[in-house]
């Protein structure tokens, strides 16, 4: 195709996701989005906080019957929380309190919960696939493409060395916030009207 008919509009992200200086770090491993899907790769958050001891913060619908005893033989019950139906602020918070975003997809048309999270002074550990390396940019944490078994202990070992303070949280957050500056929804919808006066004028 003619590159001159082209034209990339990025999503944006919303204005209410901001670093928080008032809520307290609690340290736990967050999870944000469908854990049905399988190319979410929920399963491999769950490994990674039991290789880990940490804690696992789920965003999204409520857990299935299926989906609490996995969990319960997993992690035990007393380190998992589930939160259905979050409102923005409230997940602006989890953000803030989690010691870092897994997000082990296999593929995003996007990937909007990275740009939420470091927008939010949280850092990001995911896999180098589909759109994700491109959103990101130089930001996060990216992982090679992987199995389940060896990318769970691949951020498992990144995890570890952000508790141990061997990888600086405090440059990623700030890297983080910087890449997510780019991102904006006043600018997807600039783009959006532009291109659109480009096709009928």
């Amino acid at each position: 195709l003619d590159h001159n008919r082209i034209a990339v509009v990025y999503n944006g992200v919303g204005a209410h996701f901001c670093q928080d200086a008032s809520v307290e770090k609690k340290g736990y491993l967050l999870f944000v989005g469908n854990r049905s899907a399988a190319y979410k790769r929920f399963d491999v958050a769950v490994e990674v906080a039991r290789l880990t001891g940490v804690s696992l913060v789920m965003v999204g619908g409520a857990l299935s019957e299926e989906e609490r005893k996995m969990l319960d033989e997993q992690l035990g019950t007393d380190r998992y929380h589930a939160y259905a139906d979050v409102s923005n602020l409230m997940l602006n918070t989890f953000y803030n309190e989690a010691l870092c975003l897994l997000y082990p997809s296999d593929y995003e048309g996007f990937g909007i919960p990275i740009l939420e999270a470091q927008k939010a002074g949280c850092p990001v550990l995911c896999q180098a696939t589909s759109s994700i390396p491109e959103v990101i940019g130089e930001s996060g944490i990216m992982l090679p493409a992987a199995p389940p078994r060896q990318l769970a202990a691949d951020m498992a070992d990144i995890v570890r060395q952000l508790l141990s303070g061997r990888i600086d949280s405090i440059a990623l957050t700030e890297q983080g916030k910087t890449n997510a500056a780019r991102f904006s929804w006043d600018k997807t919808y600039q783009q959006t009207y532009d291109f659109y006066q480009t096709i009928f004028h």
